[in-house]
């Protein structure tokens, strides 16, 4: 772990020198690795480039049902696959461990998540491991298959992946085939075969160009997908079930259950608006422990606590029970797809800004939105009184309609996928 000294000082070098530091860096990493795995440092190489060019997405996690694993298996599916040979590569165990890890797992198949994939073309490889280094570049030990056998057996013209930013294990060995790093938190690499290093929002492509040659910075959205042909009507059982009433108004929230990321921020402003408005209800899917807590001792009522799931049609169902979308999270969003998959519901948004990140905050417009500041319970809470106001007034779908113009201006699989297309063209020439 590097100190935030040594980091200061890495900044105040001139750029030519922050890239040749991390250059030197990177190299020594890949040198090292590729002397511990045994595995052949894959220099440039005169290979051919297949007719019908052969696209491996690979992402450990890729299996998973976060945001992340989200845009690998979107992009994967939306891949026009009469240009392209599309494969993905991610283990179903690590999709376990990792969710584990985050929070309790989804009782509802996330691991079969990458499996429905095939369907739209897609060749799955999901491999099985011994362990991953907890260290950098984070060694995969025991692959099976083994991920060199599988570029060099399927040929493969480019590769995908997902990091932080930084150069890991086992693309860090791979120099032969052109890279795109979808950068999920604004982290570097200047390894030379990345044609591309591609950000969600301007907040992270900003970040990454403190280093990173301009040339190769993309900004590109997580696309979102359209909510399931039935998630109307299986938003109005939900609230049937629940016993909510057409008449009420209900906020919602999903998330990753751990309370490390929990900001109290929307479950304290909506105790302070239930006491006014008891026809307001808050509907929370894989609430952390610590929300939970609050909920029991402080016995704030029309709360409503349903388990993490990885169902699209139980997201889908929850986004559409749902009246207004209240947003919160400690260290912000890098980009925030829950957000924009209640946008494509037609639903207002309720956030706030975070200490970390707030590349939410570049999409949402006043037409559709309210922020809160930090900590600012009081302004949390005249929000979501304002929509309940709203609401009475019938007004509130109108809202509604102008975040989902927006989403589906902006998300759009097929918009998002042409220009990811474009970026894979321009690699493999």
């Amino acid at each position: 772990m590097i100190s935030p000294k040594l980091k200061n000082i890495y900044f105040l070098l001139p750029r030519s020198l922050r890239v040749l530091v991390l250059r030197t860096y990177e190299n020594y990493f890949a040198f090292k690795t590729a002397q511990k795995t045994k595995a052949q440092l894959a220099l440039k190489s005169n290979r051919q480039t297949n007719k019908r060019p052969k696209v491996l997405f690979f992402d450990l996690c890729g299996g998973g049902h976060g945001g992340t694993s989200k845009e690998m298996q979107i992009l994967a599916k939306y891949l026009d696959k009469s240009k392209y040979d599309v494969y993905f590569m991610y283990s179903s165990k690590q999709a376990v461990n990792r969710i584990n890890v985050e929070g309790t797992l989804p009782t509802n198949g996330s691991t079969q998540r990458a499996k429905k994939l095939e369907e739209y073309g897609v060749k799955l490889i999901d491999f099985q491991y011994e362990s991953v280094n907890p260290e950098f570049p984070y060694i995969i030990s025991g692959m099976n298959p083994n991920f060199f056998d599988v570029l060099k057996n399927k040929n493969i013209d480019i590769l995908i992946v997902t990091t932080d930013g930084k150069s890991y294990f086992p693309f860090n060995l791979v120099r032969d085939i052109p890279i795109i790093l979808l950068n999920v938190f604004g982290s570097y690499s200047v390894q030379k075969n990345i044609s591309y290093n591609v950000g969600y929002t301007q907040e992270l492509t900003d970040r990454i160009n403190r280093v990173v040659d301009k040339k190769i910075i993309r900004q590109m959205y997580i696309p979102c997908e359209y909510p399931t042909p039935n998630s109307i009507e299986d938003g109005k059982a939900l609230r049937n079930n629940l016993g909510i009433k057409d008449t009420d108004v209900v906020f919602g929230r999903i998330g990753r259950n751990v309370d490390a990321i929990f900001d109290t921020i929307g479950i304290n402003a909506f105790k302070k608006i239930v006491a006014k408005y008891p026809e307001a209800h808050f509907l929370i899917v894989s609430p952390p422990p610590a929300l939970e807590k609050i909920v029991e001792e402080e016995k704030i009522p029309n709360v409503h606590l349903l388990p993490p799931t990885a169902s699209e049609e139980e997201i889908w169902a929850f986004h559409q029970a749902n009246d207004v979308y209240a947003h919160f999270r400690k260290d912000g969003e890098t980009f925030g797809l829950n957000i924009a998959e209640a946008m494509m519901c037609g639903k207002p948004i309720i956030t706030h800004r975070s200490f970390m990140w707030n590349g939410h905050l570049e999409y949402l417009e006043p037409a559709f939105s309210r922020v809160a500041d930090i900590d600012d319970v009081e302004g949390y809470a005249k929000f979501m009184e304002e929509y309940i106001e709203i609401n009475k007034n019938g007004a509130l779908k109108e809202v509604g309609l102008f975040a989902k113009t927006k989403a589906e201006k902006i998300f759009s699989p097929t918009n998002i996928i042409n220009e990811f297309e474009l970026l894979i063209d321009s690699s493999i020439k």
